[in-house]
């Protein structure tokens, strides 16, 4: 049954059954039954809401119940596949509708940067981005759920804590989708991102892409999704991140680079701020991978050039993101 199954009948009410009627006399443990099984979206929730008084509140006193038969029934593992779409956010709680509306904006928004790729990089002028076709797809996916995961830490701390716990795999991984996601918005992306901006300037062009860092740190895969929208190309109209939602990353990067200098002063107090996103990443990475801050970068491009990431499937998605040591696989020659 589709959302469309609770628009009222437009044939005369004394000839049809209407919604209203269905909404009436199905008992409430049927209507348990069904709900589960109607495609889920925020906008047929908000649908069957208004249809009855009686069906918005048998939502209401059953969230819990009907949240848990909605993950079983539509976002668990489904036939051949190796993990659910739940198993993709492992930090991410999903015991009311809130949660579920966040689950499913953020597998919208994955299919929209999905169904982007293949026209991003045959698209731009002389190839720029080709070497990011094949297999360098799944990796910068798997880099946007760890983006997921640490946006589900919700302090500073935990967010630092948690990047200090990643494996090397899963950091090199985080760390590519940074570096590719400026190397898309340099060709594609709006001013500041765009290479024409400052193109001159080394130091600015250096703060505007350490500012993207890390505000891609903090604000997660939406953020990369409406730089992207900013750009006035690629997306469709009302896509996630397009339009007036680009205004807001464009806003937050610019205030992110206006403050840089003042980021690198201590407090008055004369102690030490704490350090970025983007500078524990590598050093986490360093730490991990027992190399020098600046081999960080090339430490990257080895580990994710090795076999074990020619092919990154769901399941070993589910194991990068958990933070699940996999197997690196054969290096290649060259590094």
């Amino acid at each position: 049954m589709s959302p469309s199954s609770f628009t009222t009948p437009r044939a005369s009410p004394s000839t049809t059954t209407t919604t209203t009627d269905i909404a009436t006399t199905l008992p409430p443990e049927l209507w348990l039954e069904i709900l589960p099984h109607i495609p889920y979206s925020p906008k047929a929730i908000s649908t069957i809401r208004l249809t009855s008084v009686r069906l918005n509140s048998l939502l209401k006193t059953h969230e819990h119940t009907l949240v848990a038969d909605i993950k079983r029934a539509q976002f668990g593992r489904q036939d051949n596949s190796q993990a659910s779409s739940l198993a993709l956010f492992p930090s991410l709680e999903v015991t009311t509708y809130a949660g579920l509306r966040t689950l499913h904006k953020r597998l919208q928004t994955l299919d929209e940067l999905h169904s982007q790729w293949s026209s991003l990089i045959n698209h731009c002028a002389a190839g720029e981005l080709q070497w990011l076709a094949g297999r360098w797809q799944n990796v910068h996916k798997t880099g946007l759920l760890l983006l997921y995961r640490l946006q589900d830490s919700k302090t500073y701390e935990a967010k630092i804590a948690l990047l200090n716990t990643l494996p090397a795999t899963s950091l090199a991984c985080l760390l590519f989708t940074l570096i590719s996601s400026i190397t898309i918005l340099r060709v594609v992306g709006p001013a500041p991102m765009h290479r024409t901006y400052r193109q001159a300037d080394v130091a600015a062009r250096s703060d505007v892409e350490l500012a993207f860092e890390e505000m891609l740190l903090g604000h997660g895969p939406g953020f990369f999704a409406a730089m992207l929208g900013g750009a006035g190309g690629g997306r469709r109209a009302g896509a996630a991140g397009d339009g007036a939602e680009a205004g807001w990353a464009i806003s937050v990067l610019q205030a992110e680079i206006a403050s840089m200098e003042d980021r690198q002063l201590p407090y008055p107090s004369g102690a030490a701020k704490p350090s970025t996103l983007i500078a524990s990443l590598r050093r986490a990475l360093a730490a991990r991978a027992e190399v020098q801050l600046t081999q960080t970068v090339s430490k990257m491009w080895e580990l994710l050039s090795g076999t074990a990431f020619d092919a990154v499937d769901q399941g070993k998605m589910v194991k990068l993101v958990r933070g699940e040591e996999i197997e690196r696989g054969m290096r290649r020659m060259g590094f």
